[in-house]
This record gives C-alpha cells, structure tokens and sequence, in this order.
C-alpha cells in the first residue's frame, strides 16, 4: 500500500501525461540529427517504443484501460523489434497492433480530458497528446493502406516508403500544409488524407474551444469564491 501511494504521489507531481509528451516530442526533436548515425527504420523503432510505453503509462490508471492497451501496445512493439532484429516479414501485423494501440490510447485520454471540470497542465498536456496521437495514428493508417495496395501515394524519388515519411505526411495533412512531395493518388488514399485533414480542423475547434471555456468558466469561480 505504501508503494502504490508513492506511486500515485508521482504521477499527481510529474503529470500522468508528461512523459508521453516528452516522449512524442523526441521523435520529432532528436531523430532529424540522429538519420546519419543510425538506420531510419531502427531510429522509429526505438523512438515509437517510447511512445507505446509511455502511452501505457498514461492510461493505466484503470484496470480496463491498461489490459487494453497492453493487449495493442506489447505486440505492436514486440513484432516491430521483430521486424527490425530478425528480418522477418511482419511490418503490417506489427503496424495494424499500432494502429489500434494509438486509435484506443487517443479515445482513452480524451476520455479523461473531456471529464474533467478543473483546467491544470496536465490536462493541456493530455489534450495535446491526443492531437499528436491522431497524427501517429493516421501515418500508420497511411502505412497500411500503401502496404496492402502499393502505389495509393506518389512520393518524391528521394523518399522511400518508410512508416517515418508517412509521419511526416500525417502531419503535414492534420495541420492543412500540404508541400506536395508526397499525393495521395488513390481513392482510398484521398478519402482518409480529407477525413484526416477535416479531423484535425474540427479537434482545435472543438476539444481546445471546449478547454478555453472550462478554464474561463473556472476562473470566475475562482473570483466568486
């Protein structure tokens, strides 16, 4: 019991979400600078094994919420270090458990975001988690879908196929950018690149616009009282 209360003490001082969003931030910081030391595919390995633990972490503060996300986030990554150590075949079972893994840990935060009354950083932080978990999940969806029906998107002749480059077009999709180095050409492929894009728009309308009342609404409140 003394543990368990320790435990929780650290996650009510760290945050239940900081490490995932430290986490997620790695991917985008570190691994640009680290391509020339290391192969790109051990690179995503090592950083989305970050975030698949931490993501557990995150939402393991329910019973339910952590078997599942255990039962997505631990084959997910065990069949990705298995595609990268032992050369085996198995990059789409091992992105279909990510996907899932990604899609259920996004439902799962914003759960908890969406039922709290009280506005506090950790709060922000898991909304902004979810917003890059979408990302995370959409590159994966992107993956899958060139995976099962290759030629779905024209890429840059520089550019392989590499779950990392859709990442990149995953968010350069949600935040309406669009450079053009990488087209989605099929059907499939356009269909979920709007979904995505109209996603993205109606997440910052609606759960930031939703956060911003909350706080104004506790803020007066707080000069009632």
């Amino acid at each position: 019991m003394l543990r368990e209360a320790r435990i929780v003490s650290v996650q009510d001082k760290v945050g239940r979400f900081s490490f995932l969003l430290i986490a997620i931030l790695l991917v985008f910081a570190l691994r640009p600078f680290l391509e020339s030391f290391l192969r790109l595919s051990l690179l995503s390995d090592i950083f989305f094994s970050l975030v698949l633990l931490f993501g557990i972490r995150a939402v393991s503060h329910r019973r339910r919420d952590y078997v599942l996300s255990c039962a997505t986030g631990i084959p997910a990554l065990l069949l990705s270090w298995a595609a990268e150590l032992l050369k085996t075949p198995v990059m789409v079972p091992a992105a279909v458990f990510a996907t899932l893994f990604y899609a259920l840990t996004m439902v799962m935060i914003l759960s908890q975001v969406n039922k709290q009354r009280e506005i506090t950083r950790d709060v922000v932080m898991g909304a902004v988690c979810a917003y890059f978990l979408i990302g995370i999940l959409w590159a994966h969806i992107y993956f899958l879908l060139e995976s099962v029906s290759p030629g779905s998107f024209s890429l840059a002749k520089e550019l392989s196929r590499e779950p990392a480059h859709f990442i990149y077009f995953s968010f350069i999709t949600l935040t309406t950018v669009g450079y053009g180095d990488i087209l989605p050409v099929s059907n499939p492929a356009r269909s979920f690149a709007v979904l995505e894009a109209l996603i993205g728009q109606m997440y910052l309308a609606v759960t930031m616009a939703r956060l911003v009342a909350v706080h104004i609404s506790q803020a007066h409140r707080q000069e009632e009282s």
